[in-house]
Order: structure tokens, then C-alpha cells, then sequence
């Protein structure tokens, strides 16, 4: 995976020569429709695979309009960099706009240093899960599904002197049967939580596969233990989007679902890093009847935290597009679906040009995001969200 900005900026100069090539491009028809077999993988598995034909025909046809009117004399037709051709910095041209930042009247993130611990258990959490080998010690790798409608996930216990907790970390994209899950992002009903509200189908499908894994696995770890145990949820990215999902479920109001709980369990908290929008209203911590953290952490600039269709197309027209020459402001496109959970956006307040970052949290909420155009794909990466939100936990003890 690419590791700085350079090394995005190749990759993204890289994508679009080979949209600019038809020969290089991938056709809608294309997309397979893997074999599974387990009928209803088979079926989720196929409304993946046709909602990604759909992105892909849909990213190609929008990244041709705005080739024909760009110069791209520092590529070949293949997408390949001339040799001593410079690298266009696109994640700057992005930055040049007003609204590549949130606002800065922001109010200071004001959770407590216990608070903050935990979001750091669940970020070395997040982090691990894609690294860790079958048995970790206390931890548990589950697997998922081949085909992509359960993701892996990882269990964890650990005992403090603020008590005992379960940590369930999900695994994010990591295969092309993972990228049909985020391409699949038509909106269906979630009867579970609330009547009147619609979810990305892709995600909420494999929540709701996951979901008696998950209660299975918490019983298994749970009973054993002779004291109440508080339970995180988290993940990264697409693994946010799923533990978001999973955690409204578990926590949702209505009786059907709470014959379901495990009893030993005093909390349940979801801690989310870079999750992208997921309903078309917010799902916020009012529909936890435990009393929980419902928290999202966003860095400033992780185009992730955004993601939905047509905020993408909008960003690759921005990276196309030549920078603006006077102050000005980018269009974002209207959002259909919003983030979940309290916010916090992680941001750099370093004096410009120090090479040492120093990260602080605000509280944000989706409709300031929802104006903003965020197109740094180095601050999507979990490793950055783990060494800054321990660092402002180390400051606060």
C-alpha cells in the first residue's frame, strides 16, 4: 500500500492513464460473479458483483469527460509515467480549496482520559486485526466468509485496573469480494433499528450475517467470567461501516432484539476509525439502551470518512481539474448518506512546515462534513490513527 503522499500521487496518476486508455480499462462486463457455495452467498455475492459493473462503468465514463479536456503529456497510453516526468501532486490540488478543511470553530473534544483509553484499546485493536497470526495469545482470529458477506474478525480480552474488557475488532477491505461489498451501495430498509431509516446494502448485509457469529462468540468469551465485562466494537474503514451497523443492532431498543443479549455484558461501546457514511439519516448513541461510546474518529482529509458515489466521482474531477487560481471553494455534491455515531475529527494544529505533527480532537458533526472535500489518502491509514489518538491520551495522563 502506498505510503506517502508521492506514492499516492503515482497511483492516482497511475488510475487515471488507464481510464484515459480504453484498452487498459475494465469494462462493466468484466466484473465476475465469483462462485460461492452457500446459496445465499451466491445471491449477496451477485448483487455485490452487478453494484460494482455499475461503479466501474460510472468512475470510467466520469474520469473520460474530464480527460478530454485535461493534458496528460506526462503519461504514456499505457498510464505509465514518462521516465524524468514529474509527479502532479493531486492530493495538493485538492488542498488548494477552501473546503478541504472543516471549519475552524470547532469545540474541543472533551471526553474523559478513561474515555480516551478506551479509544485507544480499540485503535491497537483495529490495527492488529490485519496483522495478527491465528492465535495471539488472548486474541481470537475468526474467519469470515470466501466470498465476502461475513468479514474476519478478531476477539480480544484484556484486564485493567479499570476493569474487564472484550474487544471485537472487524477486518476492513482486503480483497476484490471486499470491494464489491463497498460498491454495493444501493439503500435498503433496517427494520432492526428504525422503520423510517435506509442503509447501505453492502454493509448492512454482512452485519447481519456476522451478527449470531458475533453474539456466539461474546457468549463464548463471557461465560467463563464471574465479572461483568464491557465490550468494545470497532474497526477501520470498511470494518467502521460494519461494526457501526452491528453495534446499532445489538443495541437497538426492541424486545425481539433484546431476547438476543448476552447478560453479562454491562456495556457495549463502538469506536470506529475512518468509517464512511452508512444510512441516509445518522445513527447516533441514543439507540444504545447500554449506555455506550457510539464514537467515529475522522482524521482531517481521509477521503474514506466521506465515501459514497458521488462524493467520489466529485473527487476525482477535483484531482483532474487544475487548481484554483483565486480562493474558492469546491462543490460538493449533495450527501445521501451521513456518518454515524459522535464525531471526532482528528486535526494536525502544527505550526505549517514543522516535520512533527501534533494531533488534536474536536467534536464535529455530519453536516459540516458533509461540506467538505477531503482528498488525502496518507490520512486514511490506521497506523496514523492509532499513533494520534495515543499521543493525545499521553498528553492527557
Amino acid at each position: 500500500m502506498p505510503r506517502d503522499r508521492n506514492d499516492w500521487n503515482r497511483r492516482i496518476r497511475k488510475l487515471i492513464g488507464r481510464f484515459r486508455s480504453p484498452a487498459a480499462g475494465l469494462p462493466a462486463a468484466s466484473v465476475p460473479v465469483l462462485q460461492t457455495y452457500d446459496m445465499g452467498e451466491s445471491t449477496d455475492s451477485t448483487s455485490n458483483s452487478l453494484a460494482t459493473s455499475q461503479a466501474v462503468l460510472r468512475a470510467r465514463t466520469n474520469l473520460l469527460y474530464v480527460l478530454d479536456e485535461i493534458d496528460c503529456e506526462d503519461s504514456t497510453s499505457s498510464g505509465e509515467l514518462v521516465p524524468g516526468a514529474a509527479v502532479v501532486d493531486y492530493i495538493r490540488k485538492v488542498e488548494c480549496y477552501s473546503n478541504h478543511k472543516v471549519c475552524d470553530a470547532l469545540e474541543r473534544c472533551d471526553i474523559t482520559t478513561a474515555e480516551w483509553q478506551k479509544v485507544c484499546f480499540a485503535a491497537h485493536a483495529a490495527e492488529d486485526v490485519h496483522k495478527m497470526p491465528k492465535s495471539p495469545g488472548q486474541s481470537t482470529l475468526v474467519s469470515g466468509s470466501r466470498a465476502g458477506t461475513s468479514k474476519i474478525y478478531s476477539i480480544t480480552q484484556r484486564t485493567e485496573d479499570s476493569g474487564q474488557y472484550l474487544i471485537i475488532a472487524i477486518r476492513a477491505t482486503r480483497t476484490a469480494f471486499d470491494w464489491t461489498v463497498n460498491f454495493n451501495s444501493d439503500l435498503v430498509d433496517f427494520p432492526e433499528v428504525r422503520n423510517d431509516i435506509k442503509c447501505h446494502k453492502g454493509f448492512l448485509s454482512v452485519a447481519r450475517n456476522m451478527r449470531a457469529s458475533i453474539e456466539n462468540a461474546i457468549r463464548e468469551q463471557t461465560l467463563p467470567l464471574d465479572e461483568p465485562i464491557q465490550t468494545i466494537l470497532t474497526g477501520h474503514s470498511s470494518g467502521a461501516a460494519v461494526a457501526q451497523l452491528l453495534f446499532a443492532i445489538l443495541s437497538a431498543p426492541d424486545t425481539a432484539n433484546a431476547e438476543t443479549a448476552v447478560s453479562s455484558i454491562t456495556k457495549i461501546d463502538c469506536i470506529t476509525f475512518g468509517g464512511p457514511p452508512v444510512s441516509v439519516a445518522p445513527l447516533h448513541d441514543s439507540t444504545n439502551r447500554r449506555g455506550g461510546l457510539f464514537l467515529n474518529i475522522v482524521n482531517e482529509g481521509d477521503p474514506v470518512s466521506l465515501a459514497r458515489p458521488e462524493y467520489f466521482d466529485s473527487l476525482l474531477k477535483a484531482y483532474l481539474e487544475p487548481p484554483p487560481s483565486a480562493a474558492a471553494s469546491w462543490k460538493v455534491p449533495p450527501s445521501t448518506l451521513h456518518a454515524s455515531g459522535r464525531q471526532i475529527l482528528l486535526r494536525d494544529i502544527s505550526e505549517e512546515g514543522s516535520d512533527v505533527e501534533y494531533p488534536e480532537a474536536y467534536w464535529v458533526d455530519h453536516r459540516q462534513l458533509s461540506l467538505v472535500i477531503f482528498g488525502n489518502p496518507v490520512r486514511h491509514s490506521m497506523t496514523l490513527y492509532r499513533n494520534q489518538v495515543v499521543e493525545i491520551r499521553d498528553r492527557q495522563e
